[in-house]
C-alpha cells in the first residue's frame, strides 16, 4: 500500500476499553496512520479508552450502552449509518461480534468495503450461548461483508457456509514495544490478565491457586483487570481463605512490566480467539498455563510440555497439576520460558499487520 492517496479506515468497537480487540484496533491504527491513511475509531457503546494512541487517529462516539432498548440501537445505527455515508470511500473494519453485526446493518444499501472480525468463541456472545434467532440473524450478516477475519482455523471452519474466498485467518500480533524476555529468578506469583467476566473463569484459578497453596506457601496471587465480578472474585477469595495470598489489579498502562519477572502466568478462560495476554506473556519468557478452549487459539501458540501446558477447560486438577509441575521443577520452567519467547517472530507485528495490508490491498 505504498500508494494511500486519500483511503480512510474506519474501526468500530464497542469501546477502547481495555480487551483484546481494542489492543488490536491500536497496534494496526498506528500502523496505517504511520503509512498515510486517515484513521477513523468508532466507539458505538460507551468513551472508555484504555490505551495511548497517536493524536492523527480520529476518536468518535456515536452510542452509549443500549441496556436493551430498541429505540437506543436504532438510534446507534443511524448515527453509525451517517458517518459510513459521509465516508463512502472508507474501508470499514468492524472488530467483534456485536461491532460487526451493528455495522453491516448500518451500511446496508452503502458502499463502503466492510470487513468484519470474529474475535472470539462463535459458539458464544457476551459469555452466553447464541439463542437460536440470533445465530440465523449473525451468520445472514456475515454473508453481507467483503471479508470476515477469523483469528484461528477453527473459527473459520465454524462456519462452513461463509464463502471461502471472502475468509481469512489473521492471529493477533505481539507489540515490538514488549519488555525483553526477563532472564533473573522468577518471583513467587502467580498472575494473569483479563476482564473479571463469567468467560475468562476466573473462578477456576481462584480454587486452583487455593488447592496449590497447600504445599507451596511461598506463592502469592496477582489477578490484573476489571469487571462485574469482581466483588463476586474478592468474596470467593475470602470463602476460600486466600484473601491474604490474592491481590486484584486494575488494568494499568504498567502491566507488562508489572507481571515480566512473574513465575507463572494461567489463563482459565472458557473461550478464546487468541488472546493478547498469552501472547505477550510468553513473549516475556513467563511459564504460561492454559485451557485449550474454544476456538483454538490456545493450541496456536502452546505446544505443551514444549513451550507452556494446555488443560480441558474447567478442569480445577488439571490446573493445580500444571502448577506444581512448574513450581516443582526449576528446570522444566524454564525450558518452558526459553521456547515461550520464539512466539515473538511467529507473531511478530510485522507479520500480522501484513496480513492486513494484504487485505486491504
Amino acid at each position: 500500500m505504498a500508494e494511500t492517496g486519500n483511503k480512510k479506515v474506519i474501526f468500530v468497537t464497542i469501546t477502547m476499553g481495555g480487551g483484546g480487540s481494542e489492543r488490536a484496533i491500536s497496534i494496526l491504527a498506528e500502523h496505517f496512520v504511520k503509512m498515510g491513511l486517515q484513521v477513523t475509531i468508532l466507539m458505538i457503546a460507551g468513551n472508555d479508552i484504555a490505551y495511548q494512541l497517536n493524536e492523527k487517529i480520529e476518536v468518535r462516539q456515536v452510542g452509549n450502552s443500549s441496556n436493551g432498548s430498541l429505540k437506543e440501537r436504532l438510534k446507534r445505527i443511524s448515527s453509525m449509518r451517517k458517518v459510513f455515508r459521509d465516508n463512502k470511500n472508507a474501508n470499514i473494519i468492524a472488530m467483534g461480534t456485536v461491532a460487526s453485526i451493528f455495522t453491516l446493518l448500518a451500511d446496508f444499501g452503502l458502499t463502503n468495503n466492510v470487513i468484519i472480525s470474529e474475535r472470539n468463541n462463535p459458539n458464544r456472545i457476551n459469555g452466553k450461548p447464541y439463542s437460536k434467532k440470533m445465530k440465523m440473524i449473525r451468520d445472514f450478516l456475515y454473508k453481507r461483508a467483503d471479508y470476515c477475519v477469523f483469528q484461528t482455523e477453527d473459527a473459520k471452519d465454524y462456519f462452513p457456509n461463509f464463502p471461502k474466498e471472502k475468509a481469512r485467518v489473521i492471529p493477533n500480533s505481539i507489540s515490538p514495544d514488549m519488555p525483553s524476555p526477563y532472564e533473573g529468578e522468577r518471583t513467587k506469583e502467580i498472575v494473569t490478565a483479563g476482564r473479571l467476566i463469567p468467560e475468562k473463569n476466573q473462578k477456576m484459578l481462584l480454587s486452583a491457586f487455593a488447592e496449590f497453596l497447600r504445599t507451596h506457601q511461598e506463592y502469592a496471587l496477582r489477578i490484573f483487570g476489571s469487571g462485574e465480578l469482581e466483588q463476586e472474585l474478592k468474596q470467593y477469595a475470602k470463602e476460600l481463605g486466600i484473601e491474604s495470598k490474592t491481590e486484584f489489579i486494575p488494568f494499568t498502562s504498567r502491566l507488562h512490566d508489572e507481571m515480566k519477572k512473574s513465575g507463572i502466568y494461567v489463563s482459565t478462560s472458557n473461550g478464546e480467539g487468541i488472546s493478547n495476554a498469552i501472547l505477550e506473556a510468553m513473549a516475556m519468557g513467563i511459564p504460561t498455563i492454559a485451557t485449550d478452549c474454544p476456538i483454538g487459539g490456545s493450541k496456536m501458540c502452546i505446544d505443551t510440555g514444549n513451550n507452556g501446558i494446555l488443560i480441558p477447560v474447567g478442569d480445577v486438577n488439571a490446573l493445580v497439576e500444571a502448577l506444581n509441575k512448574i513450581a516443582g521443577d526449576g528446570q522444566y520452567a524454564k525450558r518452558l520460558s526459553q521456547n515461550a519467547v520464539l512466539v515473538r517472530e511467529r507473531f511478530s507485528e510485522e507479520n500480522i499487520v501484513k496480513m492486513w495490508e494484504e487485505l486491504l490491498e
